[in-house]
């Protein structure tokens, strides 16, 4: 499963390819900024975009919108600080399978990567997502 972390913030990136990859998933790329990422994916295919919300050009839930229109089964994450009615509101909008709240534990990016993999994957299906987190920052699309 090939995945695509966006974010403006180096360290964030850093730690996030680390759960990513602890989780059991690969991150093919690394973008800095939204404009980054559409241009990256303008030549590749990936299976799910993880993105930050708020970026200075271009907020995440704006990424989403862009990356439905032209890649519409690729998955999406959100991951902000916020976590409230607006910004869910905004998110499901986007069209976003889901929004972690930072920071973002080791369980929650398993059972994103479960669920993106799908029932075919040796990585257990996402069945039990919802028991697992319930309504803990982890939203199934």
């Amino acid at each position: 499963m090939d995945i695509l972390i966006v974010d403006d913030t180096l360290e964030t990136r850093i730690v996030l390819a680390q759960l990513v990859k602890l989780a059991g998933g690969r991150v093919v790329a690394q973008a800095s900024s939204a404009a980054e990422a559409l241009e990256w994916l303008r030549n590749h295919r990936v299976d799910l975009v993880i993105t930050d919300y708020q970026m200075p050009e271009c907020r995440g839930d704006e990424l989403a919108v862009m990356i439905r229109q032209s890649w519409p089964t690729t998955r999406i994450a959100l991951v902000s600080v916020r976590h409230d009615a607006d910004l869910t509101e905004k998110a499901q909008d986007a069209g976003v399978d889901w929004i972690l709240a930072k920071p973002v534990g080791i369980s929650t990016m398993e059972a994103i990567i479960r669920s993106v993999a799908g029932p075919t994957s040796r990585i257990r299906a996402d069945e039990d997502i919802t028991r697992q987190f319930g309504d803990q920052g982890v939203r199934s699309g």
